[in-house]
Parts: structure tokens; sequence; C-alpha cells
């Protein structure tokens, strides 16, 4: 599932991922709307923040 749906489906905003990964809510934004592609400590961040809902497999299409 992408970083979007996940958001989405559980109501969870930009802010409560940036605190989880400990990114800045502005970088978690330009992320999942891809107009920056993430690193993998990010990549790897976001599954464990999302308890592995969001994988590093579901981020194809972005060149990590």
């Amino acid at each position: 599932m992408t970083l979007t749906e996940y958001m989405t489906l559980y109501r969870k905003t930009d802010g409560w991922i940036a605190e989880k990964t400990g990114y800045s809510r502005t970088h978690i934004n330009r992320v999942r709307r891809g107009i920056s592609r993430p690193s993998w400590s990010l990549v790897s961040a976001i599954q464990k923040a999302t308890k592995n809902k969001v994988e590093p497999g579901d981020w194809h299409g972005q060149e990590l």
C-alpha cells in the first residue's frame, strides 16, 4: 500500500508520520507527493512506523 493510501485508511497526517520517523512534516509531504525521493533510511522508518503496511516494494515508480 502506498503511504498516501495508508494515511487515508488510518487517518494519519504528514505530521504524525514526521513525528514517528524523525523527519520534518514538509519532507514527508514532499516525498508522499513524489516531489522528493525517499532515502532508504526514510523508507525503513516509514515501514516501522506503519507496522509494515508500507514496505520498500510499495515505493515502485519512485527511484530509491
